[in-house]
């Protein structure tokens, strides 16, 4: 029998109906590949940023950019200041961030689309 270790995913983003979508998409995702994980959605850049070092324990993190209180870059340089390591996923409905995504090491942009 082999071990798998779970994988441990945020994602945070301040519009509910995107956080739950993301959650069906990337669980389903996970599911067909019979991979063992955990999702925890947050609903704000504050919100996430309280767990302090407790960020780290996330390895892949979807994280939006356009948030109230808190945006994305600066939720991501919190995350940053902690772990060097978590795969970071900016979800956007706007792709001006690109240059600021490079500074804190974003694998990869999400583009949001108003549609189901």
């Amino acid at each position: 029998m082999r071990w798998m270790q779970m994988i441990k995913i945020a994602v945070c983003d301040d519009e509910e109906i995107f956080g739950k979508k993301l959650h069906s998409m990337v669980s389903q995702y996970l599911d067909e590949k019979k991979l063992f994980f955990e999702i925890d959605i947050f609903h704000s850049g504050i919100e996430f940023v309280e767990l302090g070092p407790e960020m780290s324990k996330y390895q892949i993190v979807f994280l939006d950019i356009n948030m109230d209180d808190l945006d994305g870059i600066e939720t991501a340089k919190q995350l940053r200041s902690y772990c060097k390591d978590s795969y970071l996923v900016f979800v956007t409905a706007f792709l001006n961030y690109t240059l600021e995504g490079y500074k804190v090491e974003a694998i990869r942009y999400i583009l949001k689309c108003a549609t189901n």
